[in-house]
């Protein structure tokens, strides 16, 4: 299928020089998927994994490494689904401060969306923000719903309620906002590789930096005077102990080997160990120490013979033009600068460039994000709903076509519209007339 689109639209797959897709084995395999079969053809298409599934993947194996975080986002989860599910309970919820009008009424919650991958820092900060409201809520609704509601709202309470949720809930926010930043910058338009790898260092810096025992002490200082002002909120259940043998000893219980905050700061820890040992992983994996080989050409100017024997675009000229740019150019040392660089320089003057012009043309065509191809599948959804079922595959290919590329419909006068519809057909141009 991809190779009739691209000889439909006359690109050659000769010219094919990079690839991504996002980690489903189908796509992204090595020996059969997706871009090993284009490989086949064209090994020069250099595979790269979405930079943003990726971060979604890390934040959700990194929030499974602690479970007292993944149990709290559960149950976030599980509020936000009784939240857009019962209206009875959203209108409890909402109105939990209507008698008191000088106090500021509830904000909605908000569910963490599987697939959206900003949704989880802004669903818990609405639950913390509103913790208080949502316990009477649910308390109201525990007590007086019908048996199935108020099942889950009983359940619910009895989780949220718990100084072990709340912690959860805090400690995740440092970890999804970095991750979430992450996220944001990676579907840009105009993200690179390069870039995509140096917003990976900053965030494995930042991570780092999480990973003190003073940042978690304050944290849980905070969270358990929150727990002591707040009347429904349980305090924190002291770790269990374990047990002694009967041939070690007397069968009495041993004392506990850690404190509450020890066990917890055991598992925090561990979450941003595992956010960083992914970090490294996935983005060391498929071909992105190819595309290092190619960026660290054009930054430090000196030549590689082997990457450009690779590459039929890149002429021997490239050695010599790189020195001589970078004497002339000695301050910039990223690609976005030189990028900057070239994009100001006049015509005449980049013709004395014109092989470091091409190995940054190849470095900017290689993508870090399939987000903006992902964009039009939601442009999809949106125009083939239910009740456009019989809809043909000439049709719907049209309305995606102004769907997604609403800018220059706009544009489009629809009187010169109207004059073409009529000015192909006879019939037309008797019942309309001249227009």
């Amino acid at each position: 299928m991809l190779k009739d689109v691209l000889i439909r639209t006359q690109l050659p797959l000769a010219n094919l020089r990079a690839q991504t897709y996002d980690g489903a084995s189908n796509m992204s395999g090595e020996f059969n998927g997706c871009q090993a079969e284009i490989k086949k053809q064209q090994p020069l298409a250099l595979y790269t994994h979405c930079g943003a599934h990726v971060t979604h993947l890390i934040t959700s194996k990194a929030v499974s490494a602690a479970p007292f975080i993944r149990d709290a986002l559960d149950a976030v989860q599980e509020l936000g689904n009784l939240y857009s599910q019962s209206g009875k309970f959203k209108s409890t919820y909402l109105d939990t401060n209507a008698t008191k009008p000088e106090i500021q009424s509830p904000t909605n919650l908000k569910p963490i969306c599987p697939t959206r991958w900003l949704t989880r820092r802004p669903a818990v900060k609405s639950v913390m923000d509103n913790i208080e409201y949502v316990l009477q809520a649910l308390a109201n609704a525990a007590a007086n719903f019908g048996s199935t509601t108020a099942a889950r709202a009983s359940g619910l309470y009895s989780t949220l309620k718990k100084a072990k949720c709340y912690l959860g809930l805090k400690a995740s926010l440092p970890i999804l906002t970095l991750m979430e930043a992450l996220n944001r910058s990676l579907q840009a338009k105009d993200q690179t590789v390069e870039g995509m790898i140096q917003c990976a260092k900053v965030l494995k810096d930042q991570l780092t930096q999480l990973r003190d025992d003073e940042e978690f002490s304050a944290l849980f200082t905070e969270v358990t005077g929150f727990i002591e002002e707040t009347d429904e909120m349980e305090s924190f259940c002291e770790p269990r102990r374990r047990k002694v043998p009967s041939k070690l000893g007397s069968g009495l219980f041993a004392p506990s080997e850690q404190t509450v905050q020890e066990q917890f700061r055991r598992q925090y820890f561990a979450a941003i160990d595992s956010a960083i040992a992914n970090l490294d992983n996935y983005f060391s994996a498929t071909d992105i120490h190819k595309y290092g080989q190619i960026a660290l050409m054009l930054t430090s100017g000196k030549a590689n013979p082997a990457v450009i024997d690779r590459y039929p675009e890149l002429s021997s000229d490239l050695e010599l033009e790189l020195k001589f740019f970078h004497r002339q150019f000695p301050s910039e040392t990223t690609i976005e600068g030189i990028h900057k660089t070239m994009r100001d320089m006049n015509p005449q003057m980049r013709q004395m460039f014109r092989a470091v012009e091409q190995l940054l043309r190849l470095l900017l065509v290689s993508p870090a994000s399939s987000c903006t191809a992902e964009r039009s599948f939601s442009a999809l959804r949106r125009i083939k709903t239910w009740l456009r079922s019989t809809m043909g595959q000439t049709r719907l290919n049209n309305l995606m076509v102004c769907a997604v590329h609403s800018d220059l419909l706009m544009e489009i006068n629809p009187l010169d519209i109207a004059k073409e519809f009529v000015s192909n057909c006879q019939t037309r141009r008797v019942v309309f007339g001249r227009m």
